[in-house]
């Protein structure tokens, strides 16, 4: 009964000390206003007068001269390789652009589950 007793004060005492942390003074989770997020992509991508960017030296954004790559999965059916120039304009800004989904056509999923499986047979629900 000793045992017991011990260990129901030794929870209690447990339990008595655990806290909670403070609430945060700042709000941690920004919401998704879309109105707000609009808002502030339109101000910081306002075109500058002309006599803005003269004052402006070098360029505004800085990019390699050529991006090199090569990519390889499932077992090397399924190989990349990009051998590409970088050309970066002299733009004034660079906008925001809104982008919506792509729905893949079937005949276009079949080539590719084709080139990835190739002739397995393969078992989707």
């Amino acid at each position: 009964m000793k045992k017991y007793g011990a260990i129901v004060i030794v929870i209690g005492l447990l339990l008595s000390m655990s806290a909670c942390q403070p609430t945060p003074d700042r709000q941690v989770v920004i919401g998704k206003d879309t109105d707000i997020l609009e808002q502030v992509a339109k101000a910081t991508t306002e075109p500058k007068t002309s006599q803005e960017i003269e004052g402006e030296s070098g360029p505004r954004y800085e990019a390699p001269s050529r991006w090199e790559a090569k990519y390889e999965k499932y077992d090397g059916r399924f190989k990349m390789v990009i051998d590409a120039d970088v050309v970066v304009g002299d733009a004034e800004s660079y906008p925001v652009v809104k982008i919506k989904p792509y729905h893949i056509p079937i005949e276009q999923a079949n080539k590719i589950v084709k080139a990835i499986f190739g002739d397995q047979e393969v078992y989707h629900n």
